[in-house]
């Protein structure tokens, strides 16, 4: 009966034996540690967790740059706007400083015909 015993965990020892090497080839050729959930619980989940860490980052990428596209887009229009004001400004400022000849008012005028009409 010792002879059985001992054969038995002889056999046992090299299953063991060959599942260890069979599990280390198979990290070998594929880089990774954790093949499959079974061969680490935790590793498995601490992957799971980064893999949707990484999809949400990914995601604010992507939600970062069509706003930096929108924000781009609002300072051309607001940049714009205040050219126009600048402008107007100017424009009244240069209508209303009281040297021009009511000629010159009218002349001024038809020369801006986008601007609001002061001086009729």
């Amino acid at each position: 009966m010792r002879v059985t015993d001992m054969t038995d965990t002889i056999l046992s020892a090299i299953w063991e034996a060959q599942d260890n090497e069979q599990t280390a080839l198979e990290q070998l050729s594929t880089g990774k540690r954790v093949n499959l959930p079974s061969d680490d619980p935790a590793a498995a989940a601490q992957d799971v967790l980064n893999l949707s860490q990484q999809a949400q980052v990914t995601q604010y990428v992507q939600t970062t740059s069509s706003l930096n596209g929108l924000f781009q887009t609002a300072d051309s229009a607001i940049g714009s706007v205040i050219t126009a004001l600048n402008q107007a400004v100017s424009l009244g400022t240069e209508a209303a400083n009281g040297t021009l000849s009511a000629s010159d008012q009218q002349a001024f005028s038809s020369n801006n015909q986008g601007t609001p009409n002061l001086f009729v």
